[in-house]
């Protein structure tokens, strides 16, 4: 399967949406969509291991790009996702370079981390020269969703082995709600964008709507998650019920 950083050279901004709901044919439904990658979430989703992993399989049946973020404290969860195949890994609130250093280690092969070696599905799949190609090839992400990130972007982005960020706009906006900063969350937004932006990396954010999603393509964002499939199946049902309740009978 393609990097997601050759993927979004082919098309750019990429769309798609957190995958919640732990149904293994709401998966599908999403790559069948035509979306180009789904957020397998192993934090606010209700996926057990079990699930992530079958998640992960249907997804490389359809071509749709897997991201899989990680539970909070989920440290213990990288290598067998890893093992399992994923290409991609998101981890939520890394606010500072040593969370940073803590993820690194523990997603990449020695000697830039410390993952174990063995025999694995993802070693199956992409052939004996897995373990050699493996630290060139694997993408972390890190999710900017605190004040505290914020502050310390660069020394998080210029972390060795994080590939780029993700902003979580609504934790951020509750972490300044918080906090003594003068700061507005567009201002806080635009610091993180500029900051990936002139390192290099790749940039993603949480879009509530398709028209916020176009803003954020026009800044130069390079994927963006729309929603939830929760979210979106409860307003598809909620216009469905509505539709109903207006229409005049005959």
């Amino acid at each position: 399967m393609d990097s997601i950083r050759e993927c979004i050279t082919t098309k750019s901004p990429l769309l798609g949406t957190f995958s919640t709901l732990g149904s293994i044919e709401a998966v599908e439904l999403g790559c069948h969509a035509g979306l180009d990658f789904l957020i397998i979430d192993g934090q606010h989703g209700a996926f057990d291991l079990a699930g992530l992993r079958e998640a992960l399989r249907a997804m490389q049946v359809t071509g749709c790009y897997p991201i899989v973020r990680l539970p909070a404290h989920g440290l213990h969860l990288v290598e067998a996702l890893l093992d399992a195949g994923y290409p991609t890994v998101m981890a939520p609130m890394v606010n500072t370079p040593d969370d940073a250093r803590r993820l690194v280690s523990a997603a990449y092969y020695p000697p830039q981390g410390q993952r174990s070696q063995s025999s694995c599905r993802a070693g199956l799949l992409d052939s004996a020269a897995y373990r050699e190609t493996f630290n060139q090839a694997f993408t972390l992400l890190v999710m900017i969703e605190h004040i505290d990130a914020v502050r310390r972007i660069d020394e998080i982005l210029a972390v060795p082995g994080v590939s780029g960020c993700f902003i979580g706009p609504t934790d951020l906006a509750s972490s300044l709600q918080a906090s003594t900063d003068a700061i507005l969350l567009p201002e806080a937004i635009e610091h993180v964008r500029t900051a990936a932006l002139a390192a290099g990396k790749l940039l993603g954010i949480a879009a509530s709507t398709v028209e916020k999603a176009r803003q954020y393509q026009a800044q130069g964002f390079h994927y963006i998650a729309v929603s939830t499939d929760r979210r979106l199946l409860t307003n598809a049902l909620g216009q469905l019920a509505d539709a109903w309740r207006t229409q005049v009978a005959p």
